[in-house]
């Protein structure tokens, strides 16, 4: 399959970021309303990804089950974990990672099991061209992917909203971290980012992320439902 790349999250989400939350925040959740399959179609520092979301599934415990196609941030920037392209992923109906599976691609995967231990979290990490599984947890509750994050604010945010939202880099080197994407009053921040440009497009929604230099960031460039079928971006 040819790679698409991204990478919510995947390519520079691991800049240096400095904020960390010291007290307990007040989360703002966006919470899932959509009753039909949604489809977002865009770009991630340039490069393609195409992301489906169903709504939620008795069989997956009322979870969104998501198909994503994308490429994910590389070795390097994870550390040495090694991440495909179509992973299977299920969000709560506050998009929030309940788990994640890389199906046959790679080994690396992330769980939310709550109580003390919070997420499972595997590795697969090339070391001198040699594959090694790594287990760890992350205590904590249910937060949004790094490595989704972008992807996930052109679907749910929009102009007029007002989110608080933890960030967990999951399968990176900073996992330890909870950071943030904040949407307010039409500006929007991300943790580890000096400042970000949003465009919104006639009906409020986000239509495209700039970082502090002018590069872009995200662009959407379609959505898409059931019923309304494809929406262009203007």
């Amino acid at each position: 399959m040819i790679r698409l790349v991204v990478l919510l999250c995947c390519c520079s989400f691991a800049p240096l970021w400095s904020a960390v939350e010291k007290q307990s925040p007040v989360w703002k959740l966006p919470v899932h309303r959509v009753t039909e399959a949604q489809e977002v179609h865009g770009t991630v520092q340039g490069q393609r990804f195409w992301i489906r979301i169903h709504p939620p599934k008795v069989e997956y415990g009322n979870g969104l089950l998501c198909e994503l196609l994308y490429t994910p941030a590389s070795e390097q920037e994870l550390g040495g974990a090694y991440l495909g392209d179509h992973p299977f992923i299920l969000l709560d109906k506050h998009y929030r990672l309940i788990a994640w599976n890389e199906r046959a691609a790679s080994m690396s995967s992330v769980e939310f099991r709550g109580g003390d231990i919070g997420y499972a979290v595997t590795r697969e990490v090339i070391e001198s061209d040699e594959s090694k599984v790594y287990d760890r947890t992350l205590a904590g509750s249910k937060a949004w992917s790094l490595q989704l994050v972008p992807i996930l604010l052109a679907v749910v945010a929009e102009k007029e909203g007002n989110l608080h939202i933890p960030v967990r880099d999951f399968l990176g080197l900073n996992s330890e971290e909870t950071l943030t994407a904040t949407v307010n009053a039409g500006a929007i921040s991300i943790s580890g980012y000096q400042e970000l440009m949003p465009s919104w497009d006639s009906t409020g929604r986000l239509s495209a992320l700039n970082k502090s230099d002018g590069t872009s960031l995200l662009s959407v460039t379609a959505r898409k439902t059931a019923s309304t079928g494809w929406n262009k971006s203007e």
